[in-house]
């Protein structure tokens, strides 16, 4: 008679690996996410899910398989118990003239925490200018062992921070343009 009914289709307990994605220059909060390798195994069908996170409802997804290549990731959303800082290196700072250049020097540190009672798996994400004008060049000084996807700038570090405790990485990097250029978005 019109009434809508919820059917439980499937009922899973998932092995799943949980990161936490962390974007410094965005928020200063973490997004848990839980990472399933061979989903395929599973025989899941698009449809909507209900996720539930240490015995708590934490709302629905969509769980489809298009697009979704070596792991099935899931939102658990805001972790605010990953805390991370983005500051700007001051002393590092710097703007130059050679000649016909400018030179400018950008420092900053990223300090993460973690306030959990173990050791999280941190996902580090910012970016690097990338110049499409071959008189603009940007250089890098420091990546902290962080991995840089060159084609758009993108930089990933990868952390295993152990609970109630910090870590800290770098990302220095120099801009050189001629003075008659206008750079923006540095």
């Amino acid at each position: 008679t019109g009434n809508t009914e919820t059917v439980e289709v499937q009922n899973l307990s998932i092995y799943v690996k949980y990161a936490t994605y962390v974007v410094p220059k965005f928020d200063e909060n973490g997004f848990l996410m839980a990472e399933v390798a061979d989903w395929e195994q599973y025989n899941l069908i698009p449809a909507m899910a209900n996720v539930y996170f240490e015995d708590a409802f934490i709302g629905k997804t969509y769980i489809g398989n298009a697009g979704v290549k070596d792991e099935l990731k899931i939102s658990l959303g805001r972790d605010e118990r990953i805390q991370v800082k983005r500051e700007e290196i001051k002393d590092y700072k710097s703007r130059k003239t050679f000649g016909s250049n400018i030179r400018e020097n950008f420092g900053y540190e990223i300090i993460v925490r973690n306030l959990k009672n173990e050791t999280a798996n941190v996902i580090i994400e910012d970016q690097l200018p990338v110049s499409q004008d071959s008189d603009i060049a940007v250089e890098i000084e420091e990546l902290s062992s962080g991995f840089l996807d060159a084609s758009n700038g993108k930089i990933n570090w990868e952390l295993a921070v152990p609970s109630s405790q910090s870590r800290q990485i770098s990302l220095k990097y120099i801009v050189k343009y001629p003075k008659d250029k206008q750079v923006i978005n540095l």
